[in-house]
């Protein structure tokens, strides 16, 4: 298992996007998320829209969400070699806007290894 930093970055504040990682990690330290259970709703919605494989590897207790800021940090989290699969909540947007979450995986050195933005337009 390697160690990384996941970055995460929106342009809207109080945005509730964020993060749920596979059970196989370990619970990282964080800096501007909070971490909380995922609503009823988001778990439905999660259900829904995945595999039943993919959503049982899911650690569903832990949502790290962006509710307060436009930017938060996961620190030494940890991902099996082979790979791992985590989910993104991206709340929809309100007719006639956009959300967006930029994701930004990081080496022990800080150094960019990967990345991806989402985006849901009304």
């Amino acid at each position: 298992m390697t160690a990384n930093a996941i970055r995460l970055l929106t342009g809207t504040r109080n945005s509730n996007a964020g993060v749920l990682l596979p059970k196989s990690a370990k619970t990282p330290t964080t800096s501007g998320l909070v971490v909380k259970a995922p609503t009823q709703a988001q778990l439905t919605d999660l259900k829904r829209t995945l595999d039943g494989k993919v959503v049982a590897a899911l650690d569903t207790t832990k949502f790290y969400s962006l509710a307060e800021g436009q930017s938060g940090r996961l620190e030494s989290v940890t991902f099996a070699a082979k790979g791992s699969t985590g989910a993104v909540l991206l709340p929809s947007a309100v007719k006639g806007a956009t959300r967006m979450l930029t994701i930004v995986q990081e080496d022990q050195a800080g150094t960019v290894a990967g990345g991806s933005t989402f985006i849901v337009r009304a």
